[in-house]
């Protein structure tokens, strides 16, 4: 089931999957669409492969190996139907969360905002067997005006520290305006070095990238120190759409590739590869 998130003024819309880890499908103003959905939502539910705003737990981007550093028993099997892989064969954006026992707390409206908020209990033994930490996700989206927020919160259970390695990969596009013509901005401060397999070799040095077209760049880069306030865009034609990192999320990726028009400004609460 979805839930539609509407503005008072009637203008911008949400489309919520819960059973789909909180997947925001739809995202529009006017009735054009600003979510790239460069995959089905019968792809994301089988195989996760990522399309709208989905969230990425309980790692964000790749893992450099198949066992979760420091914990002897999680050990990711190769052909695992949760975890998808990336070209090089490394675990990506996570385990599979559709239809892992999400339940709709909260779903609300009034004259100023929409709210639906749902929570999932991380107890499933095949999930367990790869992070093996019992913990609570929720997942709060609120729509104010033009403004959609996004809270999550991880409450641990399993009575011994639990690393914290999550995301979100927002698939951005400008409606009607070429990719070329798109505008970004991007707060970074510190980029890091990435070796042959896409993963941070440990070495970092500053960047600035002045605010311009994005013409025929692409990207695939990990930024782990942003500028102050952290605010991406991606604008165009008198459009413009803003990812603001809150609380929680001190680095990004930016994804852009040469393949899709879309473009992904990454919150991440860890580096790529942390676990």
């Amino acid at each position: 089931m979805a839930y539609t998130l509407e503005s008072p003024d009637g203008r911008c819309l949400a489309t919520i999957v819960p059973d789909l880890a909180m997947l925001c499908w739809s995202l529009t103003l006017d009735d054009e669409e600003y979510l790239g959905r460069p995959n089905s939502l019968a792809a994301f539910a089988r195989g996760w492969a990522t399309t709208g705003i989905p969230l990425v737990h309980p790692w964000a981007n790749r893992l450099g190996g198949d066992r979760i550093v420091g914990v002897a028993e999680a050990t990711i099997p190769p052909t695992s139907r949760l975890v998808p892989r990336d070209e090089r064969g490394l675990a990506i954006h996570g385990l599979n969360l559709a239809d892992a026992g999400w339940v709709v707390q909260e779903a609300s409206a009034d004259d100023r905002s929409a709210r639906v908020r749902a929570q999932m209990a991380f107890t499933d033994p095949e999930r367990l067997a790869i992070f093996p930490f019992v913990h609570d996700l929720a997942v709060t989206m609120t729509l104010v005006g033009h403004t959609l927020t996004i809270t999550t919160s991880v409450t641990n259970r399993s009575g011994r520290p639990m690393p914290i390695s999550f995301g979100w990969h927002p698939y951005l596009r400008l409606p009607a305006v070429p990719r070329r013509d798109w505008r970004v901005s991007l707060p970074v401060a510190i980029q890091a070095e990435l070796d042959e397999r896409m993963l941070p070799t440990g070495r970092e040095h500053p960047v600035v990238i002045a605010p311009g077209a994005l013409g025929n760049r692409t990207y695939d880069d990990l930024f782990p120190r942003l500028s102050d306030p952290p605010v991406f865009s991606v604008s165009g034609a008198g459009r413009e759409v803003q990812v603001a990192f809150h609380d929680g999320y001190p680095l990004g990726q930016v994804y852009a590739p040469h393949t899709a028009d879309v473009i992904a400004f990454e919150p991440m609460t860890a580096p790529t590869n942390a676990l």
